[in-house]
């Protein structure tokens, strides 16, 4: 397996996810899905990071987040340190709670910020068992899900820590909580695809002029070059 390589630069975009060891679950009720979101809101404040959405599952989770520093290693290091911590004490086991690193890809927020919400906020209907339901009780089901973003993004109450407005507002209009909705309601009647399919060099979403564009600020001089072959050779294209 191929190991995802970090780029950290202070305005980075990234959509992040980490799932629980041999898919197990990393949520044993809501008082932990609470815990996660209070750990969440303050090692976000504490590392000036910009959280834009999130989702958690049963055994995963998501986010979309923006670094107002360099230090994206430091935040999920702390953050997921601060959790597991927390988890293990409180339901009395040791060791791993995640399958091995997170994976952090690196975003073309001009390209890929809005489909990337959509694909986060879907993530609670694209369960098996929601298979041949309706699409009306998809979309009940979804609203009422209260572990994610979207609640926010189309006008309720959302986490403290939330920036919940740049996103919707990229649809434009005067109504943006209507028109997100709008938005990620065509995605799950049209049943969209994975945004994350068009991912290159194993770490970046973006088209080649803003992998080009990494590669020179960002990668190219440095010692770490040769790591990133993947990312040179499509530069060099």
């Amino acid at each position: 397996m191929v190991r995802s390589l970090r780029i950290h630069y202070a305005g980075a975009w990234y959509h992040i996810t980490c799932r629980g060891n041999e898919k197990s679950r990393i949520f044993g009720d809501n008082k932990d899905r609470q815990k996660f979101l209070e750990l969440l809101g303050e090692r976000s404040q504490e590392f000036s990071l910009e959280v834009h959405s999130y989702c958690l599952m049963d055994n995963h989770f998501h986010f979309l987040l923006r670094t107002l520093l360099p230090n994206l290693a430091r935040f999920m290091q702390r953050f997921n340190t601060a959790y597991i911590m927390y988890f293990n004490k409180r339901h009395d086991r040791a060791g791993h709670l995640h399958q091995g690193r997170y994976k952090a890809i690196l975003v073309d927020a001009d390209s890929y910020l809005l489909e990337l919400s959509r694909y986060i906020h879907l993530n609670p209907v694209r369960l098996r068992r929601f298979e041949g339901v309706p699409f009306e009780e998809k979309v009940k089901a979804l609203e009422h899900y209260p572990w994610s973003s979207y609640g926010a993004y189309i006008g309720k109450q959302g986490a403290a820590f939330l920036h919940k407005e740049m996103i919707p507002g990229m649809i434009g209009g005067k109504d943006r909580h209507r028109h997100y909705r709008g938005f990620v309601l065509n995605g799950l009647r049209e049943g969209m695809r994975s945004p994350l399919n068009d991912k290159k060099a194993h770490t970046v979403l973006g088209d080649d002029n803003f992998i080009a564009w990494v590669y020179k600020e960002h990668v190219k001089g440095k010692e770490c070059e040769k790591e990133y072959s993947k990312i040179h050779e499509i530069a060099q294209n």
